[in-house]
């Protein structure tokens, strides 16, 4: 393949695959490397890099880069594109942890050398709002306008998200709204549903999260949200259905453990406790959970095991009316 195509990309991945099945990926890597630095390869390189995107080694890419920059420095044009990608990838896990500075300065140097990655400068702008510098994220969204169709519904996602930081909440719901008309994103959807509850639109609310479940029945928050609906409206059937499929695909689920717990409780199903002792064990210092368990243990005649629970959860608590009654009931019976 590569006789045929020495400068194909997809020639030198089918390398790497064929090399990963039999060697491991890590000596594919290494093999792959290699070949990239003895044919002086721009093909080998991209691949390199593409890979450790692909696997989330943004690190790794980073060096294939600078390895490909050091064999290779007249090809720093046809590696634009690639360095611009690793830059967006390096930007985006700095802002998923926090790092907003390192953020920033990744995104503003990437686009020195490559102005018109819009993608960058919605990092950019996301940058700025999360770091409450308002007039900043304004003239990037201003300058993202120009390609609004590009970005579809990354741009009215933005909008909402600067809209929320200044907590100008009916704009934010717009924005939101104009996004998930576009693009059914998860984060937009989140989003959507959070600000329809601030603005305390409940009938809109509810109304948005049956559209959400039903463009996304899998998505584990659209479940557990409709399941907690559906416990508060009286529908227990619905509810009890909803959180036995989540807790198939999210077993660890502490919310949905501990509402299917007491909805089994106050049909006297003790597999109850079970659920309940999971979610206790999972969320040891939630007043909530602790209570929950505490209560069950109590109600089905198990006092002394329950009372250590309810006792840590009223201590944790002391302003919580239910909890405290709780505890002075079943340390009464005890």
């Amino acid at each position: 393949m590569l006789e045929l195509s020495p400068n194909s990309i997809g020639a030198y991945a089918g390398l790497y695959e064929a090399e990963s099945r039999v060697n491991g990926q890590e000596n594919a890597l290494r093999k792959l490397a290699q070949r990239a630095r003895e044919d002086q390869s721009l093909a080998a390189y991209q691949s390199l890099i593409r890979i450790a995107l692909s696997n989330r080694n943004i690190s790794g890419a980073e060096r294939y880069y600078a390895d490909a920059m050091d064999n290779l420095p007249d090809q720093g044009a046809e590696l634009k594109d690639v360095k611009a990608v690793i830059d967006y990838s390096r930007a985006i896990d700095y802002l998923k942890t926090g790092q907003l500075d390192k953020a920033r300065d990744v995104a503003a140097r990437s686009l020195v050398t490559n102005p018109g990655n819009v993608r960058v400068v919605a990092v950019l702008a996301e940058v700025e709002i999360r770091s409450e510098r308002f007039d900043e994220a304004e003239k990037m969204l201003a300058q993202l306008d120009e390609q609004a169709e590009q970005l579809g519904h990354i741009l009215p996602a933005l909008k909402g998200d600067l809209a929320m930081a200044k907590k100008e909440y009916t704009v934010a719901r717009s924005a939101y709204e104009k996004a998930w008309s576009l693009s059914k994103a998860p984060a937009v959807a989140e989003k959507l549903h959070r600000v329809l509850g601030l603005l305390k639109d409940q009938k809109a609310r509810s109304a948005f999260l049956a559209d959400w479940y039903s463009a996304q029945p899998d998505n584990l928050l659209a479940m557990l949200l409709v399941g907690m609906e559906s416990q508060q409206k009286g529908d227990v059937d619905k509810a009890q259905t909803v959180y036995e499929t989540l807790l198939t695909q999210r077993p660890d689920s502490v919310a949905a453990l501990n509402n299917l717990g007491w909805l089994y409780y106050e049909k006297g199903d003790e597999r109850a406790l079970d659920l309940l002792a999971r979610a206790a064990e999972l969320a040891p210092n939630s007043p909530a959970v602790l209570d929950s368990y505490g209560w069950v243990l109590h109600k089905f005649g198990k006092t002394a095991e329950g009372l250590p629970y309810l006792e840590k959860a009223a201590e944790m608590q002391p302003d919580n009316a239910e909890i405290q009654a709780h505890f002075n009931e079943a340390k009464a019976a005890g």
